[in-house]
């Protein structure tokens, strides 16, 4: 999956590189840019012939220019889709005086579907002029545009409302900064309206008023890293004006900060009115010196709450709130202040994990509350409610928040289907784990009961929670092997120094001092014998004499150019996919034990003590040994589990065999592949298919038939492979069948006869074994 997609990025890279854009600038239709000249004809120009599909459907506003603009609208739909504008330069609106056309809004877009607006551009609404008057046209309003995307915008003084999304499907908005003085009356944000599968994130948004405001007629609405203040906070509403029937539900906003802000979290209705707002979730929110920190208002009028009226009218109802993971200060003694109706109360109200602090108090003084006609839960809230029922069970909300918050766009909270797609699918080397819901690998049995609330309500019904995601590791430790292996053969060359031993070096004229030795001492473009024996290749005599830091040089050393890069490209193809599953240490720990395992059998094997090695090929096998074992411990989580072992397994047999051949080390390539192999029962043991970590489980639930972490064989082989390395066994097979070679060797012929020149280098796939002639040299 990701080599696919690696190949998918990379051909789209190489697409764009080689293929011209045509994309329309504003000025090739006439636009002027200088703060002044209304260039609103060239923009529609522009428009219309992007529209009719021109310019790779691609219009773009230069930077470094400014553009006066009247009222404009960009209607579609489009000849192709999507279509993008890419605003690099500032718009700037007219002012009032010289206003001329539609006073509702400044630039509307209608009727486009795929619509792309991004830039790093200003759009100015010059809002000023307009403020001291009440009717004001909003800045930037879509009005029935699908699949949009607004990002990277900064957006200032709009005359009202700054953004205007209005009968929408599948919006993203992100990477925004809006800006208004915090007394310019009515500049939301952004305004929602009627609008479903809406995400806005990470966003810095002060204006005089709400940050972002969702109206009636929206659903599964997304809303995170919000920085808002100054402003009147997040709110839902104002719902139910002048009898209107409202509907709000799957809102979900988290990981926000409000700073200084009117309000926090608020959902504000009219009397009178009908409809729902429902299923609404405020989770992990940052609050500092907020008026009005947590408020929930069916009372509002206009901006003031009035009571005065009959309570006895219908109201829109407000139910299923979850307000959780809250801290910070509230700048007045109220940090909670619910106000809801007598005759359409306030339902299925949840708090959890709450503190607000006063700001003035300066001593970590709790804020108070107040309610009026609420019904809910209240667990390890401050300030805490009498109007709401006490609860030590953490997981007393309907649904978890953080799983309203998480669930995909394309699954409708509440509404999953029995045949439901996975929340998650983990993949990686043939290995598939889906994950529904925690609730398919635990059997939930009794739980202690829930406080009910003060008006007998229905009884509360159980959560579910989902398993972490797992994230794959950053990869930092194989690259860095590869770079080392590289700087060390850098080394190496510039150490034999070949110019000053003969006159046939290899590439002399490009590489200097750095060419490699002729081909008739080194094949594989690289160093003398004598200076990888200097530098320290593997020599048995040499080690038993008190060298025993060779068992460890000599890993990082290779006999040429050729050899390094098959090794290299080895390492790169088994390492990265062991080290973004197991992490660095593990893998780490695996390549360096496996190269000393190969380097002592390797020198335990040479009977005559007449060999030099190099080569990573320990290091290499032992990587491949220990996928095998991986494969073997963790059987139960792969899917295609007889493809993926046959295909290991020739694998590691076509290695096997390449290392049997004459004048190869194979005692270092079995040494290190089974050392690897063993420590794969030992480091890459995974848990089995279906365990569940207790650190999962909410507090309160009771687990009957929890299944252990690690299934018996999988101790098993743990064990087994412990004792097995501890008393040293992967070296005894080799030992038999190496000397029954040697003997066949030796009874055959004697000595190397066959080897020409005074030094020879043979090489395989990962390792060098160099021969000593009998004649005398270094």
């Amino acid at each position: 999956m990701l080599k696919n997609t690696w190949i998918l990025n990379f051909s789209l890279f190489i697409l764009q590189i080689f293929t011209s854009s045509k994309a329309l600038d504003v000025t090739q239709y006439g636009a002027i840019g200088d703060g002044v000249t209304d260039d609103s004809q060239a923009f529609l120009r522009a428009w219309e012939a992007v529209c009719s599909g021109i310019g790779d459907e691609k219009l773009i506003v230069p930077a470094g220019m400014t553009f006066m603009l009247q009222p404009l609208k960009f209607q579609g739909s489009c000849k192709s889709t999507p279509i993008f504008v890419q605003i690099l330069g500032n718009l700037v609106a007219s002012s009032r005086g010289k206003w001329k056309g539609d006073k509702d809004q400044w630039i509307l877009f209608a009727d486009i579907e795929g619509l792309v607006v991004e830039g790093n551009g200003e759009i100015n609404g010059q809002g000023s002029s307009w403020w001291e008057h009440s009717s004001r046209p909003t800045a930037l309003k879509f009005k029935s545009c699908n699949n949009l995307r607004l990002s990277g915008l900064t957006h200032i003084d709009s005359p009202m409302a700054h953004i205007h999304i209005n009968g929408c499907n599948g919006v993203t908005i992100s990477n925004l900064r809006i800006n208004a003085p915090e007394s310019s009356p009515n500049t939301d944000g952004i305004d929602i309206a009627a609008s479903t599968n809406v995400i806005i994130q990470d966003c810095v948004i002060g204006t005089g008023d709400d940050c972002i405001a969702i109206n009636s007629g929206t659903a599964n609405i997304r809303i995170s890293g919000i920085d808002c203040g100054p402003g009147h906070g997040i709110s839902i509403g104002s719902l139910g004006k002048d009898g209107e029937t409202a509907s709000v539900e799957n809102v979900c906003v988290q990981n926000c900060n409000f700073r200084g802000t009117t309000n926090g979290a608020r959902i504000k209705t009219w009397p009178g009115g009908s409809g729902y707002a429902r299923m609404i979730t405020f989770h992990g929110i940052t609050l500092d010196n907020v008026e009005n920190p947590i408020i929930i208002d069916q009372h509002y009028n206009g901006g003031d709450s009035d009571k005065t009226k009959d309570d006895k009218s219908s109201a829109v109802e407000v139910s299923k709130v979850v307000y959780s993971n809250f801290v910070g200060t509230s700048k007045s003694e109220y940090g909670v202040d619910f106000r809801c109706s007598e005759r359409v109360p306030c339902t299925e109200i949840f708090m959890r994990d709450v503190r607000i602090e006063t700001a003035s108090s300066g001593s970590g003084q709790v804020a108070q509350g107040q309610c009026l006609n609420v019904r809910g839960v209240s667990t390890l809230a401050v300030p805490g409610l009498e109007c709401l029922a006490l609860s030590t069970d953490m997981f007393s909300v309907p649904e978890s928040s953080e799983q309203t918050c998480m669930l995909p766009q394309s699954v409708q909270p509440n509404t999953l289907p029995i045949q439901q797609e996975p929340l998650w699918v983990y993949a990686s080397g043939g290995k598939r784990l889906r994950v529904y819901n925690a609730s398919q690998f635990c059997r939930m049995a009794k739980r202690p009961q829930i406080l009910p609330d003060i008006e007998n309500g229905p009884p509360l019904q159980r959560p579910e929670f989902l398993l972490p995601i797992p994230e794959p590791w950053y990869a930092w430790l194989v690259p860095l092997i590869l770079v080392a292996n590289f700087v060390t053969f850098v080394s190496t060359m510039y150490v034999n120094d070949c110019p000053s031993r003969s006159k046939d070096c290899v590439l002399f004229n490009i590489l200097g001092r750095l060419s490699f030795q002729p081909l008739k001492e080194n094949l594989l473009l690289g160093p003398s014998l004598s200076t990888l024996r200097k530098l320290g290749a593997l020599e048995k005599r040499r080690v038993q004499a008190g060298d025993k830091w060779r068992i460890v040089s000599c890993i990082w050393l290779h006999g040429g150019l050729l050899h390094l890069i098959v090794n290299m490209i080895s390492l790169l193809c088994i390492g990265m996919r062991l080290e973004q599953e197991f992490g660095f240490l593990r893998i780490g720990t695996l390549y360096m034990i496996s190269g000393i395992g190969g380097s002592i059998v390797s020198c335990l094997m040479d009977i005559r003590g007449e060999r030099i090695s190099v080569g990573a090929s320990g290091a290499l096998f032992g990587l491949l040994g220990a996928m095998l074992s991986e494969l073997i411990t963790n059987w139960s989580i792969y899917e295609d589990k007889c493809t993926s072992l046959m295909t290991l397994i020739l694998i590691t047999l076509l290695n096997v065999t390449v290392g049997f051949l004459p004048h190869v080390d194979d005692s270092a390539h079995g040494g290190g592949f089974l050392a690897g192999f063993f420590l794969g029962f030992v480091l890459l043991l995974r848990p089995q298919y279906g365990y569940v970590s207790s650190k999962c489980i909410p507090p309160g639930f009771i687990v009957k038939h929890k299944k252990s972490k690690h299934k018996c064989y999988q101790h098993f082989l743990r064990f087994l492979s412990v004792a097995i390395l501890l008393a040293g066994s992967p070296m005894r097979p080799i030992t038999a069948v190496r000397m029954s070679i040697i003997e066949e060797w030796q009874q055959k012929k004697k000595g190397y006869k066959n080897c020409r020149g005074r030094h020879t280098a043979v090489f395989l796939p990962s390792t060098v074994v160099y021969h000593r002639s009998k004649e005398k040299g270094p």
